[in-house]
């Protein structure tokens, strides 16, 4: 058989060259055995306080990677909270002591094993179930209503019936007003003129008219003032003069004489200021 050189070549480079995985030490050779891969830490559902104490720098680095809070000290006493939802410790005497300190923390004494002490973290700050609430009982609900009977079926169809023509209305006459006294009747007339006492169809006479008409059986009083231009008796005259005039026109447009009284108080009470005009006036109320 003949072998070209080129082939020859090749099976000396490969008879030279070690396998992979393999090393010479001392004229033995030692395979190499690769680490084994290190799983992912998983995300946790939920985050915590975690306090490590003691020597821990891969598990802290695991349980932060998970998305816990850890803190590592070297003593208890160091611990920055009062509170830790973990408390991982070396030994049980470290134990004791991180109980009596951390009353409300879960304690636990480390394995050894970083994957371990995780596993063991995750299983008691894992979320507990809540009971779900018993379902009320069914209320029971009313019978249905038997419906009543609408009566026997009609054979013969409905007569019409003609309606009443209305009969007229009867007209009265109308009654008097019986409305008892409106205490707001106040009315002023006033006189332009000094020594005015003639008056004429003016607003404050319509609505004492009105209300002398619907209160039919109230009295009302009517006062006769003056300005003091005058003297004191002459005032008190006129002022009189003032309180007629305004009689007689209520009279005049159909009210009983007997339900006005009239009060002449000349310049006795002023109501507006010695040299105002308005003194000249006639004051109406309703009788107390």
């Amino acid at each position: 058989m003949r072998f070209s050189f080129a082939a020859l070549a090749a099976t000396c480079l490969a008879l030279q060259v070690p396998a992979p995985g393999s090393a010479n030490a001392c004229g033995r050779n030692m395979g190499v055995v690769p680490a084994p891969a290190r799983k992912a830490i998983a995300r946790t559902s939920n985050p915590s306080q975690v306090l490590i104490v003691g020597s821990g720098r891969r598990l802290s680095s695991d349980l932060t990677v998970a998305g816990h809070q850890v803190e590592v000290v070297d003593d208890l006493a160091t611990a920055k909270r009062d509170r830790y939802a973990v408390v991982l410790v070396e030994s049980s005497a470290q134990a004791s002591a991180a109980r009596e300190r951390f009353r409300d923390s879960t304690v636990l004494v480390r394995t050894g094993s970083s994957r371990d002490d995780e596993r063991a973290v995750e299983e008691h700050v894992r979320p507990m179930a809540v009971a779900a609430r018993p379902a009320p009982n069914p209320v029971d609900s009313k019978p249905a209503r038997i419906p009543r009977d609408a009566g026997p079926p009609r054979s013969a169809p409905m007569q019409l019936m003609t309606a009443k023509q209305a009969e007229p209305a009867t007209l009265e006459p109308p009654r008097a007003t019986t409305v008892g006294v409106r205490a707001e009747l106040q009315e002023e007339i006033f006189f332009s003129r000094v020594g005015g006492k003639t008056i004429g169809r003016n607003t404050a006479l319509d609505r004492t008219l009105a209300w002398l008409t619907t209160n039919a059986t109230a009295t009302i009083v009517v006062e006769g003032y003056a300005d003091p231009s005058g003297t004191a008796d002459a005032n008190l005259v006129l002022s009189g003069e003032r309180a007629a005039a305004v009689k007689a026109y209520l009279v005049g447009a159909g009210i009983d004489a007997a339900r006005i009284d009239v009060k002449p108080l000349g310049d006795t009470m002023l109501k507006y200021g010695r040299s105002d005009g308005r003194n000249r006036r006639v004051a109406i109320s309703a009788a107390r």
